[in-house]
């Protein structure tokens, strides 16, 4: 059964810990066969919402969006025969705040491209790539600024030595 994408949960455009954002790529496949060109899409909704203590920053934090998955074949990497998945999600996230009586909203919409690589005979990850982009704007003490952000991510398994 796979776990729920609510409360902590990461999601795509969060910062933080890189491994939070290889969770959010660790999909449970379909219980059903799956050949190249099939496709499965799940929404996903988060809402945070913590408040403050001793100075801490108040916040509500919602993200909602929705991720579809393509089987695109099967092809060796690394000398490993893998299935290669392509991962695309859209996003929108708001965000509300106050610290000291200082308050602070931003909105921003993004989205998420992703392949992976998967070694099932070996139960082994061995190449991820991800690219994020989003933009929008954020205002603090009645100033708004426009933002964007645009990263890329990629992990590459090194050496596999199979156990004898």
């Amino acid at each position: 059964e796979r776990p729920d994408r609510g409360g902590d949960r990461p999601f795509p455009g969060r910062r933080g810990n890189p491994l939070d954002q290889l969770r959010i790529n660790f999909f449970q496949l379909p219980t059903k066969a799956m050949k190249v060109g099939d496709s499965w899409t799940e929404p996903y909704k988060n809402i945070d919402q913590s408040g403050g203590f001793f100075g801490r920053f108040a916040q509500d934090q919602k993200v909602e969006g929705k991720t579809k998955y393509t089987v695109l074949g099967e092809e060796k990497k690394n000398g490993l025969t893998c299935l290669h998945i392509k991962i695309e999600s859209t996003y929108s996230r708001s965000f509300e705040g106050e610290r000291q009586g200082n308050k602070m909203s931003s909105e921003s919409e993004g989205e998420t491209k992703s392949e992976v690589w998967f070694a099932t005979k070996e139960g082994i990850l061995v190449e991820f790539m991800q690219d994020d982009f989003n933009e929008g704007t954020t205002a603090f003490s009645g100033r708004t600024m426009p933002s964007s952000n645009e990263s890329k991510f990629t992990l590459n398994l090194v050496e596999w030595k199979p156990k004898k």
